[in-house]
Protein backbone atom coordinates (compact mmCIF):
# COMPACT_ATOMS: atom_id res chain seq x y z
CA UNK A 1 0.00 0.00 0.00
CA UNK A 2 0.69 3.02 -0.29
CA UNK A 3 1.57 6.41 2.64
CA UNK A 4 -0.18 9.69 2.61
CA UNK A 5 1.91 12.33 4.33
CA UNK A 6 -0.83 15.06 5.24
CA UNK A 7 2.54 16.80 6.12
CA UNK A 8 0.70 19.32 8.58
CA UNK A 9 2.84 21.15 10.88
CA UNK A 10 1.08 23.53 13.00
CA UNK A 11 -1.73 22.08 15.99
CA UNK A 12 -5.03 23.11 15.28
CA UNK A 13 -8.52 21.27 13.45
CA UNK A 14 -7.12 21.99 10.08
CA UNK A 15 -8.91 18.55 8.36
CA UNK A 16 -6.70 18.19 5.61
CA UNK A 17 -7.82 14.33 4.75
CA UNK A 18 -11.95 15.07 5.07
CA UNK A 19 -14.19 12.32 3.58
CA UNK A 20 -17.18 13.91 2.60
CA UNK A 21 -18.93 11.36 -0.04
CA UNK A 22 -21.20 8.24 0.56
CA UNK A 23 -19.94 5.17 -0.95
CA UNK A 24 -16.21 5.70 -0.31
CA UNK A 25 -13.72 2.95 -0.19
CA UNK A 26 -10.41 4.11 1.68
CA UNK A 27 -8.00 0.95 1.72
CA UNK A 28 -4.59 -0.05 1.85
CA UNK A 29 -3.13 2.77 3.29
CA UNK A 30 -0.97 4.28 5.92
CA UNK A 31 -1.34 8.00 6.94
CA UNK A 32 1.47 10.29 8.91
CA UNK A 33 2.29 13.47 9.13
CA UNK A 34 -0.83 15.25 10.68
CA UNK A 35 -1.63 16.81 14.09
CA UNK A 36 -5.24 17.06 14.57
CA UNK A 37 -6.89 13.92 12.74
CA UNK A 38 -6.06 11.84 10.33
CA UNK A 39 -9.29 10.82 8.83
CA UNK A 40 -12.29 13.58 9.20
CA UNK A 41 -15.69 12.48 7.95
CA UNK A 42 -18.28 14.59 8.23
CA UNK A 43 -22.25 13.57 8.32
CA UNK A 44 -22.49 13.76 4.64
CA UNK A 45 -20.25 10.90 5.00
CA UNK A 46 -22.17 7.89 4.61
CA UNK A 47 -21.83 3.98 4.02
CA UNK A 48 -18.19 4.51 4.17
CA UNK A 49 -16.05 1.24 4.36
CA UNK A 50 -12.29 1.72 6.03
CA UNK A 51 -10.37 -1.47 5.47
CA UNK A 52 -6.95 -1.94 6.46
CA UNK A 53 -5.53 1.55 7.00
CA UNK A 54 -2.71 2.41 9.55
CA UNK A 55 -2.90 5.82 11.58
CA UNK A 56 0.71 6.92 12.71
CA UNK A 57 -0.41 9.30 15.11
CA UNK A 58 3.17 10.31 16.37
CA UNK A 59 1.10 12.74 18.97
CA UNK A 60 -1.45 14.07 16.88
CA UNK A 61 -5.51 14.39 18.66
CA UNK A 62 -7.15 11.53 16.78
CA UNK A 63 -6.76 9.03 14.44
CA UNK A 64 -10.25 8.64 12.44
CA UNK A 65 -12.89 11.30 13.33
CA UNK A 66 -16.80 10.34 12.63
CA UNK A 67 -18.66 13.62 12.75
CA UNK A 68 -22.35 12.20 12.27
CA UNK A 69 -20.80 10.00 9.42
CA UNK A 70 -21.63 5.82 9.08
CA UNK A 71 -18.66 4.01 8.54
CA UNK A 72 -17.38 0.47 8.48
CA UNK A 73 -14.02 -0.04 9.79
CA UNK A 74 -12.04 -3.08 9.43
CA UNK A 75 -8.46 -3.96 10.05
CA UNK A 76 -7.28 -0.72 11.64
CA UNK A 77 -3.86 -0.18 13.19
CA UNK A 78 -4.16 3.01 14.85
CA UNK A 79 -0.75 4.47 17.12
CA UNK A 80 0.30 7.45 19.23
CA UNK A 81 -2.89 9.43 19.63
CA UNK A 82 -3.47 11.99 22.40
CA UNK A 83 -7.02 12.19 22.62
CA UNK A 84 -8.58 8.51 20.49
CA UNK A 85 -8.04 5.92 17.95
CA UNK A 86 -10.99 6.35 16.48
CA UNK A 87 -13.69 8.99 17.79
CA UNK A 88 -17.44 9.51 17.30
CA UNK A 89 -19.82 12.78 17.91
CA UNK A 90 -23.01 13.99 16.42
CA UNK A 91 -25.09 11.12 15.54
CA UNK A 92 -22.01 9.08 14.04
CA UNK A 93 -22.18 5.03 13.42
CA UNK A 94 -19.31 3.05 13.43
CA UNK A 95 -19.44 -1.22 12.45
CA UNK A 96 -15.58 -3.14 12.74
CA UNK A 97 -14.80 -6.35 11.45
CA UNK A 98 -12.47 -8.31 12.74
CA UNK A 99 -9.97 -6.95 14.93
CA UNK A 100 -8.66 -3.22 14.98
CA UNK A 101 -5.33 -2.69 16.59
CA UNK A 102 -4.55 0.52 19.09
CA UNK A 103 -0.86 1.08 20.43
CA UNK A 104 -0.29 3.62 22.47
CA UNK A 105 -3.68 5.67 21.59
CA UNK A 106 -4.52 7.51 25.10
CA UNK A 107 -8.07 5.94 24.33
CA UNK A 108 -8.45 3.32 21.38
CA UNK A 109 -12.34 4.46 21.08
CA UNK A 110 -13.91 8.01 22.75
CA UNK A 111 -17.72 8.45 22.03
CA UNK A 112 -18.90 12.42 22.65
CA UNK A 113 -22.17 13.07 23.25
CA UNK A 114 -23.22 17.38 23.78
CA UNK A 115 -25.80 17.57 26.78
CA UNK A 116 -29.62 19.01 25.13
CA UNK A 117 -28.60 17.55 21.12
CA UNK A 118 -31.81 16.50 20.77
CA UNK A 119 -32.49 12.36 19.71
CA UNK A 120 -28.89 12.17 18.99
CA UNK A 121 -27.90 8.42 18.37
CA UNK A 122 -24.21 7.17 18.91
CA UNK A 123 -23.37 3.51 18.05
CA UNK A 124 -21.27 0.82 17.51
CA UNK A 125 -21.80 -2.91 16.53
CA UNK A 126 -19.40 -5.34 15.19
CA UNK A 127 -18.14 -8.73 14.95
CA UNK A 128 -16.93 -8.96 18.02
CA UNK A 129 -19.57 -6.97 20.71
CA UNK A 130 -16.83 -7.10 23.08
CA UNK A 131 -13.64 -5.71 21.33
CA UNK A 132 -14.53 -2.26 22.86
CA UNK A 133 -15.52 -2.16 26.44
CA UNK A 134 -16.93 0.89 28.46
CA UNK A 135 -14.63 2.19 30.81
CA UNK A 136 -15.18 5.43 32.03
CA UNK A 137 -16.92 8.76 31.45
CA UNK A 138 -15.48 12.51 31.91
CA UNK A 139 -17.63 15.64 31.95
CA UNK A 140 -16.03 18.12 29.54
CA UNK A 141 -18.35 21.53 29.94
CA UNK A 142 -21.39 20.32 28.04
CA UNK A 143 -19.78 17.31 26.50
CA UNK A 144 -19.76 14.20 27.95
CA UNK A 145 -17.17 12.19 26.97
CA UNK A 146 -17.45 8.17 26.94
CA UNK A 147 -13.94 6.28 26.80
CA UNK A 148 -13.78 2.69 25.54
CA UNK A 149 -10.81 0.16 25.74
CA UNK A 150 -9.10 -2.59 23.46
CA UNK A 151 -10.56 -5.52 24.87
CA UNK A 152 -8.69 -8.81 25.14
CA UNK A 153 -10.73 -11.78 24.41
CA UNK A 154 -9.04 -15.30 24.36
CA UNK A 155 -10.23 -18.74 24.75
CA UNK A 156 -8.46 -21.05 26.81
CA UNK A 157 -8.43 -24.73 27.63
CA UNK A 158 -5.23 -25.08 29.99
CA UNK A 159 -3.92 -24.02 33.36
CA UNK A 160 -1.33 -22.30 31.86
CA UNK A 161 -3.52 -20.28 28.98
CA UNK A 162 -5.43 -19.07 31.84
CA UNK A 163 -2.48 -17.39 33.83
CA UNK A 164 -1.61 -15.92 30.70
CA UNK A 165 -4.99 -14.59 29.66
CA UNK A 166 -5.40 -13.64 32.99
CA UNK A 167 -2.11 -11.20 33.04
CA UNK A 168 -4.55 -7.92 30.56
CA UNK A 169 -7.40 -6.13 32.17
CA UNK A 170 -10.36 -5.48 29.86
CA UNK A 171 -10.17 -9.17 29.42
CA UNK A 172 -12.92 -11.33 28.32
CA UNK A 173 -12.07 -15.11 28.62
CA UNK A 174 -14.15 -18.48 27.43
CA UNK A 175 -13.60 -22.19 28.64
CA UNK A 176 -13.06 -23.91 25.78
CA UNK A 177 -12.29 -27.46 28.35
CA UNK A 178 -12.13 -28.52 31.71
CA UNK A 179 -8.79 -26.80 33.78
CA UNK A 180 -7.25 -28.40 36.91
CA UNK A 181 -5.41 -26.06 38.90
CA UNK A 182 -1.20 -26.03 38.38
CA UNK A 183 -1.27 -23.16 41.01
CA UNK A 184 -2.73 -20.68 43.13
CA UNK A 185 -4.80 -18.33 40.49
CA UNK A 186 -4.82 -14.80 41.25
CA UNK A 187 -7.56 -12.12 39.46
CA UNK A 188 -6.15 -8.71 40.14
CA UNK A 189 -6.93 -6.99 36.88
CA UNK A 190 -9.99 -4.47 36.39
CA UNK A 191 -12.31 -6.17 34.10
CA UNK A 192 -12.35 -9.59 33.79
CA UNK A 193 -15.21 -11.91 32.23
CA UNK A 194 -14.94 -15.39 32.51
CA UNK A 195 -17.68 -17.65 30.73
CA UNK A 196 -17.47 -21.08 31.53
CA UNK A 197 -19.57 -22.48 28.81
CA UNK A 198 -20.03 -25.87 31.20
CA UNK A 199 -16.81 -26.38 31.40
CA UNK A 200 -14.73 -26.67 35.32
CA UNK A 201 -12.01 -25.44 37.04
CA UNK A 202 -10.90 -27.68 39.47
CA UNK A 203 -8.88 -26.02 42.16
CA UNK A 204 -6.95 -29.29 43.15
CA UNK A 205 -6.53 -27.39 46.54
CA UNK A 206 -4.93 -24.38 44.58
CA UNK A 207 -6.29 -20.78 45.65
CA UNK A 208 -8.63 -18.91 43.17
CA UNK A 209 -9.08 -15.26 44.52
CA UNK A 210 -9.75 -11.97 43.48
CA UNK A 211 -7.68 -9.05 44.85
CA UNK A 212 -7.82 -5.20 44.92
CA UNK A 213 -10.39 -5.05 41.36
CA UNK A 214 -13.10 -3.93 40.09
CA UNK A 215 -15.72 -5.57 37.85
CA UNK A 216 -15.05 -9.26 37.84
CA UNK A 217 -17.79 -11.30 36.57
CA UNK A 218 -17.63 -15.32 36.58
CA UNK A 219 -20.25 -17.24 35.11
CA UNK A 220 -21.57 -20.75 33.97
CA UNK A 221 -18.43 -22.32 35.65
Amino acid sequence: GFTLNLNETVSGVTYKFMVRGSGTIISNLTITGYKSSAMYLPSSAKDVTITDVTLDGNGATVGIDLAGATATIEGVKSSNHTNSGIRLRSDAKMTYKGRNEHTDDYKPLVIIKKDGTSGEVISITGDDEKQYTYIDTFVNGSATNQYFALAYVVKVGSYQELVDALKNPNTYITLIDNIELEGEIVIDKEMTFIKGEGFTIESKNHKFSVKNTQNVTIEDV
